[in-house]
């Protein structure tokens, strides 16, 4: 083997190991990883948990939030297997690096070139049949969303979801909101762990219709209803936990939808929240106070936080929280990775208020919607935050107020 020879194998075996399939590798040893939109979200394969790990299978990368480490398949192999570079590579080819030895015959190296160029397809066709899947499940769930929609019915004043409203600090639908009522909506859970997907529950519920980025209905946001209760939502026990279960779930693709409360035709102020009762909470205030703009601002909700603000690019320390280690946590950053489906507004607005909560975790608010007004702002318009008092939301706020 030449000179030559030497420094290409040894190149080649190295993006062979860079070539398996991150997604694979990583749920092969921590099966309890979840596909949760475009990430994969679960126990870390290294040090366990339970959702500090994370995969972007679109970008190929991982990040562990407990060691503040990240990186491609190479990087988790180090992290996983406690080896350093080569061992890394060995654990993910299989064999010892070329040209360590002395010599590669052609016939090795035509054979090696072989199984890496199999290896590739077969990762290549993997990642294909996966986004076809991915594609057939949001379509499905698409579908089922609109045939919720489609057997729903309008907010009168004398539905439950009506009075859900008032309860909830004499809130109402506005006219055109997107915005039905069902009075007998199932609660249906997942398969999971070798049981069928099942209805846990049905009763009254208030469904918000989702619009998407291209403008078509994407997905059904669903609040189920208790008017028994304080807050007015329905508690739903897991039957074989006991665990109490969210009264609030979707059905759809979230990434880039929107709820239109506030319907307003190239609207020049946008309010943007993440809640519906938060969003409608600032709204009648507004009202209330003949604010003009009450008339004159679209109010959407963005469904999740997320949603609104994007994936990060940097990882930051919390100020306040630490990992199992008493070291201070790492925490999404305040700048936006600009390849993260999310919500996008009209480009008629040149004014955008952010609603910001203030009963969640404050730090981590501030950086998503650091990274919400980043993302959005541009020439000529003007992205401000509005925040709630500290420990409350809008819509705690509106009722301790009325």
């Amino acid at each position: 083997m030449t000179e030559l020879a030497q420094p290409q194998a040894f190149e080649a075996w190295i993006e062979e190991a860079r070539g398996v399939d991150l997604v694979t590798y990583a749920r092969a040893r921590s099966p309890g990883l979840k596909k949760q939109g475009s990430e994969w979200v679960g126990p870390c394969p290294a040090c366990g948990g339970r959702d500090r790990f994370s995969i972007s299978a679109r970008k190929g990368v991982w990040n562990c939030r407990e060691f503040g480490r990240g990186g491609d398949v190479i990087h988790l192999a180090q992290h996983v297997e406690e080896a350093d570079f080569l061992g890394a590579c060995r654990a993910l080819t299989g064999r010892e690096p070329p040209g360590r030895d002395g010599h590669e015959s052609a016939e090795m190296r035509a054979a090696r070139v072989a199984a890496f160029e199999a290896r590739r397809a077969a990762v290549a066709e993997e990642a294909r049949a996966r986004k076809r899947a991915e594609d057939s499940f949001r379509f499905a769930e698409i579908k089922r969303a609109r045939q919720f929609w489609k057997t729903a019915h309008s907010v009168t004043p004398g539905s439950a979801a009506a009075a859900y409203l008032r309860q909830r600090g004499e809130l109402a639908a506005p006219p055109g909101a997107h915005l039905r009522f069902a009075a007998r909506h199932p609660y249906f859970q997942p398969a999971h762990s070798g049981i069928p997907h099942r209805v846990l529950h049905e009763g009254p519920a208030l469904l918000a219709g989702m619009t998407g980025p291209d403008g078509r209905f994407c997905g059904v946001h669903q609040t189920w209803i208790d008017l028994t209760r304080a807050d007015g939502k329905a508690i739903v026990p897991d039957p074989d936990t006991g665990e109490i279960l969210p009264a609030k779930k979707v059905r759809g693709s979230v990434h880039g939808a929107r709820i239109e409360l506030v319907r307003v035709r190239e609207p020049r102020t946008l309010i943007l929240g993440e809640g519906i009762e938060t969003c409608l909470s600032v709204h009648r205030a507004l009202v209330l106070q003949g604010a003009p703009l009450a008339e004159e601002a679209a109010v959407w909700s963005s469904v999740s936080l997320g949603n609104l603000s994007g994936r990060a690019l940097d990882r930051v320390r919390h100020p306040t929280r630490v990992d199992a280690r008493g070291r201070p946590a790492l925490t999404r950053g305040p700048t936006p990775d600009p390849d993260s489906q999310c919500l996008a507004i009209p480009d008629t607005v040149d004014l955008v208020i952010l609603l910001g909560d203030g009963d969640s975790d404050p730090f981590d608010t501030e950086m998503a919607l650091t990274r919400a007004r980043t993302r959005l702002a541009r020439p000529g318009r003007h992205v401000g935050i509005a925040w709630a008092e500290p420990g409350q939301d809008f819509n705690d706020m509106l009722r301790s107020a009325a």
